[in-house]
C-alpha cells in the first residue's frame, strides 16, 4: 500500500512541477510578446550591399497563422538584419485567411510567397534555396521567438567555417558497432561539440540553420524523391543531402541556442513530436540509408 502511494505522489509531484514549468514559460513568452510589439518602431532589413545576400526562410499553416506575427517580429529586430524574410505558404492558402497581424508586416519587408506542391515541412528551405541559389539561406520555423542575436551568431560561425552548415542545436548521430544506425531517439545532443565541424552533427530546424550556397547535394531539390523517403522530416533529408555532398555541420555561439522562446498554443500540432514518438524517423533514415548506400564511415562515425 505505502508503495503504491508513493508512485502516486510521485506521479503527483511531477504533473505539478511540469504545469508550474509551463506557467513560468507562459509569462516568459507574454513578456517577449509585448517586448517585440513596443519594438516596432526599429523593426528593418538589411538596406547596405553585401556580397551574398543573407534570405530567412519560413513555411507555416492556417493553424499557426494568428501567432505566426510574432516570430517575423523577432526577426525583423535582429542585431544582423537579414535582407529579406520570405514567407513561403501552399498555394490553396486564400489571403483571407492571414490575419492582419501578419499582413501589416509586409511593410516592413516581409514577403509572403505562394507556391505549388505541398510538400510539407520541406517548403521551408525548398524554393528559398532553389530561388536564391548563390545567397545564404538561413531557416527558421513557425512557432519560436527568436533571439536578436540568432543572425549574426550564425553568421559569425558561417565567417569561421564557411562551408559548413552552421546550427544553434544539433544530434550527433549513433551508429553501433560502427555499422548499424541507432534508434533517433538514442541519438546524443551535440552541446559539447560546439566550434567543432562534423559529419556526424544533424542540424536541427527548431534553433534555425545557416546553409551556405551549395553545400548540399544536387539531389537536394528532387521533390518525388524526398516525398518518396522522408515526407515528415525535412531535417533528415537535409542531413543525407550534406552527407552527400561531404559536408559538415557545425554549432555556433550556445547563447542563443537557450534565448529563443516557444509560442504557447502552438505545439499541439507538431510533425516533429509525432515523428519522434512513432519512431517514423527511424524508418525514413533507414530508407534514406539504403537508398543512397550510405555506410557509418560517411557519417565519420
Amino acid at each position: 500500500m505505502k508503495a503504491m502511494l508513493d508512485i502516486l505522489s510521485k506521479k503527483i509531484e511531477n504533473r505539478l512541477r511540469r504545469y508550474r514549468d509551463y506557467c513560468i514559460e507562459g509569462e516568459k513568452s507574454l513578456q517577449i510578446e509585448q517586448e517585440l510589439i513596443k519594438k516596432e518602431p526599429q523593426y528593418r532589413l538589411n538596406t547596405a550591399q553585401r556580397d551574398q545576400k543573407i534570405i530567412v526562410s519560413l513555411t507555416s499553416f492556417p493553424a499557426r497563422f494568428e501567432k505566426l506575427h510574432l516570430v517575423i517580429r523577432s526577426l525583423l529586430v535582429q542585431t544582423m538584419p537579414p535582407d529579406a524574410i520570405i514567407l513561403y505558404l501552399d498555394d490553396d492558402v486564400v489571403v483571407e485567411e492571414l490575419p492582419d497581424s501578419l499582413r501589416k508586416l509586409e511593410k516592413y519587408g516581409l514577403q509572403i510567397e505562394w507556391r505549388p506542391g505541398r510538400i510539407k515541412p520541406h517548403k521551408k528551405y525548398y524554393y528559398a534555396i532553389k530561388e536564391h541559389p548563390d545567397d545564404i539561406v538561413v531557416t527558421v520555423d513557425d512557432d519560436v521567438m527568436y533571439p536578436a542575436e540568432l543572425i549574426e551568431s550564425l553568421y559569425k560561425a558561417h565567417q569561421r567555417f564557411p562551408g559548413c552548415v552552421v546550427a544553434t542545436r544539433a544530434h550527433r548521430i549513433l551508429f553501433s558497432n560502427h555499422k548499424t544506425i541507432r534508434s533517433y531517439n538514442n541519438w546524443h545532443w551535440a552541446d559539447e561539440h560546439r566550434n567543432k565541424p562534423s559529419l556526424a552533427l544533424m542540424a536541427t530546424g527548431v534553433g534555425g540553420v545557416l546553409y551556405p550556397p551549395y553545400c548540399m547535394s544536387e539531389e537536394l531539390l528532387n521533390q518525388e524523391l524526398f516525398l518518396k523517403l522522408s515526407p515528415n522530416a525535412d531535417d533528415l533529408w537535409l542531413k543525407v543531402m550534406q552527407i552527400k555532398k561531404g559536408t559538415k555541420v557545425v554549432l555556433c555561439d550556445s547563447k542563443v541556442s537557450h534565448m529563443r522562446a516557444d509560442i504557447q498554443g502552438t505545439q499541439e500540432q507538431s510533425l516533429n513530436s509525432s515523428n519522434v514518438h512513432k519512431c517514423v524517423n527511424d524508418e525514413y533514415m533507414e530508407r534514406m540509408i539504403q537508398y543512397f548506400h550510405l555506410t557509418a564511415n560517411d557519417f565519420g562515425c
